[in-house]
């Protein structure tokens, strides 16, 4: 019965271990598809900086 027990602890563990790491994985691409879409969003902000500042011609 106490190697039973054991057994169900370490599956706990390793259970608990790899839901870590699969949160932690899932933070990481946040964290980087948060990057991604504020480093899209400062390019975008660029280009409408750089239009604005150009003189518009009337055709």
């Amino acid at each position: 019965a106490k190697k039973a027990a054991e057994a169900k602890l370490t599956d706990l563990r390793k259970a608990e271990a790899k839901r870590k790491a699969k949160w932690r994985a899932n933070k990481k691409i946040k964290a980087a598809e948060a990057k991604a879409k504020a480093k899209e969003r400062e390019v975008l902000r660029r280009e409408m900086e750089a239009l604005a500042k150009r003189p518009i011609l009337d055709e």
